[in-house]
């Protein structure tokens, strides 16, 4: 516990730098050694920080993550999630809220467009509807549009959920979306961050949240996306991460179509039914 206010204080007071520490945490073990080095280690990695040190208390901030009932789930835990090991400069550390124990189950991402069809809608509550019975977490953004429509179903479903958030807690968006993120924690479910509960979004932790999405999946469900979204993005990072990368075709003449076939020509998984889903990344019962 010692060692996860250390983690805690240098996320606060290095921030996007934080990911430096990759390159040194072999050599300083644990967190709270780097911390009492941190003048040296600073000039080292080459870090300019405005950060006023002694303003931030190591403890008082991490009582704050145990009342707000928030954990810190590091690389070197054992509910970390494995498959999240293997991607490029892994997350040293998680927040998280709720069930760790369901990380290293298998993980199906469901995506798609923050505005989604009526068709886009029937299409996620049939396949997750169809996937009930399997065991299998729901993974997606936490963000408005199908985001909001997978966790929402896989719940109706009695399927766990996992939502990975773009900021910390305490700066939680969409606002509209904490009713959600109460129930999947309610739920046996999981809510995740890869940042201080006092860190409010911006635009490319969206970015960031993303490759965690795909991460921690096994496969990557992509309803409907247009050529240039976030979507699109994450699927990116899925076939960099050597990902089951699954489609659902859509309608040539919507827009919301377009990212998706784009795929499909590109030699991704067409899904026309769970069954696919289920023989792709080996569901069982």
């Amino acid at each position: 516990m010692t060692d996860l206010k250390f983690f805690n204080a240098l996320k606060i007071g290095l921030g996007d730098h934080f990911r430096k520490l990759w390159t040194i945490i072999d050599e300083y073990k644990k967190f709270e050694h780097i911390y009492s080095s941190l003048p040296n280690v600073l000039r080292r990695l080459n870090i300019k920080s405005d950060t006023e040190w002694n303003k931030i208390n190591v403890d008082k901030e991490y009582e704050r993550l145990e009342k707000g009932k928030v954990k810190i789930v590091t690389f070197w835990d054992n509910d970390y999630p494995q498959l999240l090991k293997e991607i490029y400069m892994p997350p040293l550390g998680l927040y998280v809220k709720g069930n760790t124990k369901i990380f290293n189950n298998t993980n199906l991402a469901v995506i798609g467009s923050r505005h989604p069809t009526e068709y886009g809608q029937k299409v996620v509550e049939k396949i997750i509807g169809e996937l009930k019975d399997y065991k299998v977490n729901i993974v997606s953004g936490l963000a408005i549009g199908m985001d909001s429509y997978v966790h929402q179903y896989a719940l109706n479903n009695n399927l766990k959920t996992i939502g990975i958030i773009g900021s910390g807690f305490i700066g939680f968006a969409p606002r509209r979306n904490i009713g959600l993120a109460r129930e999947i924690v309610k739920n046996d479910g999981l809510v995740v961050s890869e940042y201080p509960i006092d860190f409010y979004p911006r635009k490319y932790y969206f970015v960031d949240r993303n490759r965690i999405i795909s991460g921690i999946s096994k496969g990557v469900l992509i309803i409907e996306a247009q050529k240039k979204s976030g979507t699109l993005i994450t699927a990116k990072f899925a076939e960099e991460q050597n990902r089951d990368l699954l489609i659902i075709p859509n309608n040539i003449f919507e827009s919301n179509g377009e990212g998706t076939n784009q795929l499909i020509k590109e030699g991704a998984r067409l899904v026309n039914s769970s069954s696919d889903i289920v023989d792709e990344i080996g569901l069982k019962k």
